[in-house]
């Protein structure tokens, strides 16, 4: 399997900014993850799996093209979702598909071709850090519905606690990302989604809340490198 070797490349500040962008993922081709989904009561609802399925580097900047999969409880799976994730001048940005909650890949079928916006995820966070907000068109063929595209803004995300989480996968360090999603715009009611960070292996355990309550959570179970 094929890394991101960053001692081929010539350029001590080439080298220094991408190093930053390792901090926060450390991909390899082949690398996946399996996330255990539950609803408030913490009854199974079903798997999200990703898989890096290949990493380009042209210049100053290199690419992770990941495949997202939905499954339910029977099993059954959405079709893939390819998610981005780009380093661009040492500057780690991810596909705002990546956080739409695991309700929004059954309630809307996400075209898998769909081109969104990229939300940065600085290094060095600390508590307190607000992150700049987002907002996308993402394709959808919802059975029965008009509306070609979901316009989704992402907003005050903010980086509230620091906590360490222990699952199936192992131990992790986390920081803590809140935010808003709104599907449409302010004047809909907001989805807060609540993300805890793991540098290098990214999101080890996730909650959605509607109108204040928990509508959801999921788990990182397996990560293999």
């Amino acid at each position: 399997m094929k890394k991101i070797v960053l001692f081929l490349f010539i350029g001590f500040g080439f080298l220094q900014a991408n190093a930053q962008c390792e901090k926060m993922f450390s991909f390899k081709e082949g690398s996946n993850w399996t996330w255990t989904n539950y609803n408030k009561k913490g009854k199974f609802k079903g798997k999200t799996i990703q898989v890096v399925d290949r990493i380009t580097i042209a210049g100053p900047e290199w690419h992770a093209y990941l495949k997202f999969v939905q499954s339910d409880v029977h099993g059954n799976q959405t079709k893939p979702v390819p998610i981005e994730v780009l380093c661009r001048g040492g500057m780690p940005f991810v596909d705002m598909k990546k956080f739409l909650p695991n309700d929004f890949y059954w309630d809307y079928n996400i075209d898998a071709s769909a081109k969104t916006a990229i939300l940065e995820m600085p290094e060095n966070l600390v508590v307190g850090d607000r992150l700049k907000e987002g907002k996308a068109t993402i394709g959808i063929a919802k059975p029965g519905s008009k509306t070609k595209g979901l316009l989704l803004s992402v907003v005050d995300r903010t980086i509230i606690s620091q906590e360490r989480v222990s699952t199936s996968a192992g131990k992790f360090d986390c920081l803590i990302l809140e935010q808003t999603i709104y599907p449409k715009n302010k004047k809909s009611k907001g989805i807060i989604t609540r993300t805890w960070y793991a540098l290098e292996v990214g999101i080890v355990k996730s909650e959605t809340y509607r109108k204040g309550k928990l509508t959801g959570y999921s788990i990182l179970t397996t990560y293999n490198e």
